[in-house]
């Protein structure tokens, strides 16, 4: 039996055929006639993932050390992909953002990026990204990191090198470890995700500012380590 990659793999193919053959509705029909979930991810896998998946913030600054004599150009996109729990592109393309200036993505009352000002670039029909509260050490270093690499070139660096590429787990430590101090909701709002209850999209608004704070102050000895 195939599994759950492969199930992907063969409902995206059938998909864009389907749209190819500019008969979309074949697809729909097909998925509803045979119940067809192939973006779901079963409890039991969850559960194996969550077993095998151990790794805390102890692991990810080990695993930055290493990529440390490879040059601040490579070691800074992945301190800061570590510091605001972001998936890797929506990182590299943050720090190409910066580069040219904070006027207009940096929210100082918040201490945040807004990426929702860059909807072209940040908001997208599946993943999305909105904001991103950082310290005051890590805004320092976005505005001195003048030439941006692209998530290319920083993963062929790395493979080169003989270094894992560990920014998903990055993303996931910072998860686990933001969820010790604010609420799952808010851990979700922060990588993008707006759940599909009530009340996270119609009662659930947030006091940013003190979840800034929180978040901050969670992050503030790591971020101290690493810049």
């Amino acid at each position: 039996m195939e599994n759950e990659n492969q199930r992907r793999l063969i409902a995206n193919s059938l998909k864009a055929l389907s749209i190819y053959l500019g008969r979309p509705a074949l697809f729909r029909a097909f998925k509803n006639q045979y119940e067809v979930k192939y973006n779901y991810t079963s409890s039991e896998a969850v559960f194996k993932e969550m077993l095998a998946s151990r790794i805390g913030f102890e692991e990810i600054a080990n695993w930055l050390e290493k990529i440390k004599p490879l040059g601040w150009k490579y070691y800074f996109p992945a301190v800061f992909t570590a510091l605001t729990g972001l998936r890797a592109g929506e990182a590299f393309r943050s720090l190409e953002i910066a580069s040219h200036g904070l006027e207009g993505y940096y929210n100082p009352e918040l201490s945040a990026l807004e990426h929702f000002r860059f909807p072209d670039i940040f908001i997208r029909k599946t993943k999305n990204v909105y904001i991103s509260f950082i310290g005051e050490k890590l805004k320092h270093a976005i505005e001195e990191y003048e030439k941006p690499i692209s998530y290319v070139t920083f993963r062929r660096k790395l493979e080169k090198a003989g270094i894992k590429l560990m920014l998903k787990e990055a993303r996931k430590a910072w998860a686990s470890e933001l969820r010790k101090k604010i609420p799952s909701e808010a851990v979700d709002l922060l990588q993008g995700r707006i759940p599909p209850s009530v009340f996270a999209r119609h009662y659930y608004r947030p006091d940013l500012k003190e979840i800034s704070r929180l978040v901050l102050e969670t992050l503030k000895p790591l971020e101290a380590r690493l810049l």
